[in-house]
């Protein structure tokens, strides 16, 4: 029975192979666009669109109270079936656009094009719920009644044809460029994962880290710091990294005294991170790339350095914890020997070793995907753990199909904001009204940048985020002599931290489920342990020192590196109460070294030289003082 009391639909079987043979069909597709060449123009993009509708339409019901509601399953059904109708008209409508180029939009258009604008609405509404939807919305209102809209936002306005004219049958709306990003990109890469996930690559991680680190004290945490960062080269995935590693090592930092707040927080920050740590970049460095016209291995090295800082200050803040508790590690006869686990399982990172080395050959990102997912297939097969036979390859690419729906149910309508966007001229708009209201500013206009990509991040995915602030603040900050690239990263890792920020906090949510701690606890512990992350994005604005590139100086990197490890160092001992050697600081220290840090960190050459000069007085007294210290029980 659902909710209201009627019976519910059972789903037929032929629903359920229909659904898998779209799912395939999608993959195979772009596989073969990968690995050979894709379709020209829009006829790639409207596959993807289209059959990523047809599969939403057969997954995501219209609402939890209708799922198997018979009324509810054949209105999916007619929506599948006409979204499969203006598939193919899109499909042939390429062929003939150059005898249409100038003409108005036809009746079929217009009618089609209207349907495809709702549809685009309503999965993103099923995959993400109402929040994007009405940002949409509140764009074609935008678009549609420009004349009436006080000045400076005023323009001519779009008609119902100029709408359908300008974003239907073209690369500016739905089938625009943000589609063809997650056309071309990243879908390939959510099904390497997907497949990678299916074989024992996961486990390997598990058990190479803790061969590494299980014996030390704290061993579990730091272990969830390390697989996490591993995991995050797969995955690219916040959330799946607090479900995927967070199920096995939450469970043991509580076993060995881990506080369960201070338990779920490591896991949510140090998946959180996940998302920062190249290559994947939780889909987001695709549509970077494409803006920036930046090579896509270019990113991954510039965004590099940031990830190894907040996990070094995870990694720390870890160890005081487990000083703090007087935590031991596990016995060696407990954890599983190094040479023999790296034996068994090496091959299994063969997938992302040879990803990494293609990208840094120069190889496209698809067909390094592709070959990736190739290497997986093999090295599942070949596994004789969890090996990977047909029926898992085939479940393995259905997921990752299903996986790549959330991704697809937001492409379609972010694209329809990039071209309005575009066409009504609001960018340059609301960049000049940015730069006037933090009156010329840059501090002023990053804290608003900063607020604003942590406010749309805790209702909007990640990609949604940055994208919309890519095209909304990125030119002013870029007007203001921010480096392109660092203007674009600051958005992005702003719209990352809100999946610990509070009050949404989503990675936090998750964290605390497995950990049956309070969400709010959890997530106030991932912020003061991710805290570092909050803080590295201004100072790499101000010196682009801080993003490595072809052109960086390597001894100026190298001493804002070191001093941003310091400083790291600095903040974690300060916000803990720990200093190496295991010495408990009070809070005068504590404050004096909380300063110290952020001089450290920001790039400043002499400034932070004074403060490697405090630094290292603090840690000689730490040491000596240390001598006279046991750790507290």
């Amino acid at each position: 029975m659902d909710p209201t009391g009627k019976e519910r639909y059972p789903k037929p079987k032929w629903l359920i192979y229909l659904t898998t043979l779209t799912a395939l069909t999608l993959v195979t597709y772009h596989l073969i666009a990968a690995g050979y060449k894709p379709l020209p123009g829009i006829q790639h993009r409207a596959i993807h669109i289209g059959l990523g509708f047809i599969l939403i339409w057969l997954v995501f019901p219209i609402s939890s109270r209708l799922r198997g509601n018979r009324i509810a399953f054949w209105v999916d059904l007619a929506f599948a079936f006409i979204t499969a109708i203006i598939t193919i008209y899109v499909f042939h409508s390429f062929t003939t656009y150059a005898d249409r180029v100038g003409l108005p939009p036809t009746t079929p258009d217009i009618i089609l094009g209207i349907i495809t604008i709702l549809f685009t609405l309503e999965v993103a509404r099923r995959t993400t719920g109402w929040v994007f939807p009405m940002i949409t919305v509140g764009f074609l209102l935008f678009a549609i009644f420009g004349p009436y809209i006080p000045e400076p936002f005023a323009h001519g306005g779009l008609n119902i044809p100029r709408i359908v004219s300008s974003f239907f049958l073209t690369l500016e709306g739905t089938y625009g460029f943000i589609t063809g990003v997650s056309a071309n990109y990243i879908l390939i890469f959510i099904v390497l994962a997907a497949v990678i996930r299916y074989t024992a690559a996961g486990q390997f991680i598990m058990d190479f880290t803790m061969s590494i680190i299980g014996k030390v004290r704290g061993g579990p945490a730091k272990m969830a710091v390390v697989a996490s960062a591993l995991m995050g080269t797969i995955t690219g995935s916040s959330m799946a990294n607090v479900a995927g590693t967070g199920s096995f090592t939450i469970p043991l930092m509580k076993s060995l005294g881990y506080r369960k707040e201070f338990a779920g927080g490591v896991e949510a920050s140090a998946s959180m991170g996940a998302q920062i740590m190249p290559p994947v970049m939780g889909g987001s460095i695709f549509i970077m790339m494409e803006i920036l016209g930046v090579p896509y291995w270019d990113i991954c090295v510039a965004a590099f350095p940031m990830a190894i800082l907040f996990f070094i200050g995870l990694f720390i803040a870890v160890d005081y914890e487990a000083i703090r508790l007087n935590l031991i590690g596990f016995s060696r006869k407990d954890l599983p020997s190094f040479f023999p686990t790296l034996r068994s399982g090496w091959y299994l990172m063969l997938p992302i070793l040879t990803l990494v080395y293609m990208l840094v050959k120069g190889v496209t990102p698809q067909r390094a995907g592709f070959t990736a997912i190739l290497i997986a297939i093999v090295t599942g097969i070949i596994s004789k753990r969890n090996r990977l036979n047909w029926r898992k390859l085939i479940a393995a690419i259905e997921m990752g199909a299903k996986d790549a729906l959330v991704v697809i149910g937001i492409v379609g309508a972010a694209s329809l904001i990039q071209g309005i966007v575009s066409v009504t001229g609001l960018g340059l708009n609301l960049s000049n009204i940015l730069v006037e209201l933090s009156g010329g500013n840059l501090f002023v206009l990053l804290l608003l940048t900063a607020i604003t990509s942590l406010i749309l991040g805790m209702g909007l995915p990640i990609i949604v985020c940055y994208t919309l602030l890519s095209m909304l603040v990125a030119p002013a900050l870029i007007k203001l002599g921010v480096l392109p690239l660092a203007a674009h990263l600051f958005i992005f890792y702003y719209g990352v931290i809100s999946a610990i920020t509070p009050p949404v906090a989503p990675d936090a949510f998750v964290a605390s489920g497995i950990a049956g701690a309070d969400p709010y606890k959890v997530a106030v512990e991932a912020v003061l342990i991710a805290l570092p992350i909050y803080l590295i994005p201004f100072f790499f604005v101000y010196n682009p020192i801080f993003i490595l590139r072809a052109s960086t100086p390597w001894l100026e990197f190298l001493w804002v590196f070191l001093t941003g490890i310091a400083g790291v160092y600095a903040l974690a001992s300060g916000l803990q109460g720990y200093m190496l050697k295991n010495t408990r600081l009070n809070i005068t220290e504590r404050s004096i070294l909380v300063v110290t840090a952020i001089l450290l960190i920001a790039p400043l050459k002499w400034e932070s030289l004074f403060a490697l000069v405090i630094l290292i007085v603090i840690q000689t007294w730490a040491f000596l003082k240390g001598k006279r210290q046991t750790p507290q029980g």
